[in-house]
């Protein structure tokens, strides 16, 4: 059977669900539970997206530092996410 979804070619401009690679922004988070900030160079090179609340403690005690990389990626409802760093 034909899956209908793979017919349909995205709007153009619209966001895709697949992973994008960032930077962060300052201000860099002092805790786990600080927002961060990042730069999608895909998207915008210039634009930081706003804060990301929800990231994973998945490196320790490691906390994102401003300059570094980091994979994101959008749920169905547009919510940016912190995947890795």
């Amino acid at each position: 059977m034909v899956d209908v979804l793979n017919l349909c070619t995205p709007a153009l401009g619209q966001i895709q669900e697949t992973p994008y690679f960032g930077t962060f922004v300052a201000p860099a988070p002092s805790s786990f539970s600080d927002p961060v900030y990042v730069l999608i160079p895909e998207i915008d090179p210039l634009q930081p997206w706003p804060a990301i609340n929800t990231w994973p403690q998945s490196h320790g005690t490691t906390l994102p530092a401003v300059g570094g990389s980091c994979m994101l990626a959008f749920d169905n409802r547009r919510n940016l996410w912190l995947v890795a760093w």
